[in-house]
């Protein structure tokens, strides 16, 4: 009974099944309202329905009413040129070229558009100009239908199944931070045991980089709209997030050196204390993330970083960062830049977690 319970559980946690079963309740309802309560009987109820709920993952119920207030605008506008101008078809081309501009003006402003939106739209506006135009019917009474199914799909944007921008973020971006420690993982078996850990650090790579291009990475937060309150806030974490997955690419890169077997024998134990503090900050942040209490004793890893760098100077005859003979202790001190970047982010992650 109680796996039943929990497998119902993990399943409403689907964003997608959760809009799929709103925008299911709300047609529903939108087709019961269209057969008793429509004015024009043309289906302007469950589609404008249809075309609010079209949403994104940025504010629902701003995008919802913005999207009611362009179907309104629409049938208001084509209505009158149709009243107005006998030709139909002048007064269709009219009605698309201020459509045509409309768009453009709002991709020159966001910088983005939706194809799902502009598909919708297209596809709601070839309905409106295919539709039999009468002057038997009021344009009020088309507004009137509109009305009601805009209010349809904001009201069950709202309350059926919402969507909740901070649940939504933290189930996307756990999986990534998942992915980075076991990237890290497979970096430091490779540095280790080169000749049989290449593979599984490459699978690792692939594996991040399919997660970071999947639909639940929460990429909507750059998105214009975005509830203003979070945004910041949220932008930040992801921007740092992006950087994190960078300098372990870079990382990736570094260790793949053959390096000399006597000069990672010498730095080893320094190298895993490292890596292995690195991973421990990763855990504090994904624990964080799961609503766990932050572990605030394994966010500074500083003392190991320059430990590290003191080995290293004291196996060269130079200073470091001034290194021009040996590729090795070129790539060496390009790790422990990249060690730095890592501290650098996570600590940035961890203050932010820990405000929260």
């Amino acid at each position: 009974m109680k796996t039943r319970l929990e497998f119902y559980s993990h399943m409403f946690e689907s964003r997608v099944l959760r809009r799929a079963l709103s925008l299911a309740i709300a047609v529903a309802i939108a087709l019961f309202v269209e057969r008793y309560y429509a004015q024009v009987q043309e289906f302007w109820i469950p589609l404008t329905t249809i075309f609010v709920m079209q949403l994104t993952l940025r504010t629902d119920a701003r995008q919802a009413f913005l999207r009611f207030i362009v179907v309104l605008c629409s049938i208001f506008t084509l209505s009158l040129l149709k009243q107005f101008i006998v030709n139909s078809f002048l007064a269709n081309s009219i009605f698309v070229g201020i459509f045509v501009v409309v768009i453009f003006l709002h991709y020159w402003q966001e910088r983005t558009l939706s194809p799902l939106y502009t598909f919708s739209l297209v596809g709601i506006l070839a309905l409106l100009m295919l539709a039999p135009f009468s002057p038997a019917i009021n344009i009020f009474a088309r507004l009137h239908d509109v009305t009601l199914g805009g209010g349809i799909g904001i009201l069950a944007t709202l309350l059926i199944f919402p969507l909740r921008e901070d649940v939504e973020f933290r189930n996307g971006i756990i999986p990534v931070f998942k992915a980075f420690r076991d990237y890290l993982f497979a970096i430091q078996n490779l540095i280790l045991t080169p000749a049989s850990s290449e593979g599984i650090a490459t699978a690792k790579k692939y594996r991040l980089e399919a997660i970071m291009q999947n639909s639940i990475f929460p990429e909507w937060v750059y998105e214009m709209g975005f509830n203003p309150i979070l945004r910041e806030g949220h932008r930040h974490f992801l921007l740092c997030t992006e950087q994190i997955a960078e300098v372990l690419f870079a990382m990736h890169h570094v260790v793949r050196h053959q390096f000399a077997p006597d000069l990672i024998t010498d730095l080893m134990p320094v190298i895993i204390v490292c890596f292995d503090r690195t991973a421990k900050i990763m855990d504090a942040v994904i624990s964080r993330l799961e609503l766990n209490k932050l572990d605030t004793s394994v966010i500074d890893f500083v003392d190991d970083i320059l430990a590290l760098r003191k080995k290293v100077n004291e196996l060269v005859t130079q200073p470091l960062d001034f290194v021009e003979g040996s590729q090795d202790y070129i790539m060496l001190a390009g790790l422990i830049y990249d060690f730095k970047d890592l501290q650098r982010l996570l600590l940035k992650l961890a203050e932010a977690l820990r405000d929260n």
